[in-house]
């Protein structure tokens, strides 16, 4: 197989990285409601690929079976939202 075919089947974890990476640098830029719901987001992002794109395609998304992965990241992303939401703003 073709490398780079092997890279782009790696973009459904890509994705959710880079929205991550953009939530951690919010959190750091002192966004403290929207950098970590931008994590939540981006692990219900994945729940939701893992669920509809095929084994194959799903990339390094795929780590047990669909059901697992799903519940697992779904439940990361809720919880994450969950707790967003209890965050108090910071006052100055």
């Amino acid at each position: 197989m073709d490398p780079r075919r092997r890279w782009w089947q790696q973009w459904p974890i890509a994705l959710v990285l880079a929205l991550v990476v953009v939530g951690l640098a919010l959190s750091g830029l002192h966004y403290v409601r929207k950098g970590p719901a931008l994590v939540g987001a981006a692990a219900l992002l994945g729940a939701l690929l893992r669920a509809v794109l095929p084994d194959e395609d799903a990339g390094m998304l795929a780590v047990r079976r669909r059901a697992v992965d799903v519940a697992v990241l779904g439940g990361i992303g809720i919880a994450t939202l969950l707790i967003t939401l209890t965050i108090q703003p910071l006052s100055s």
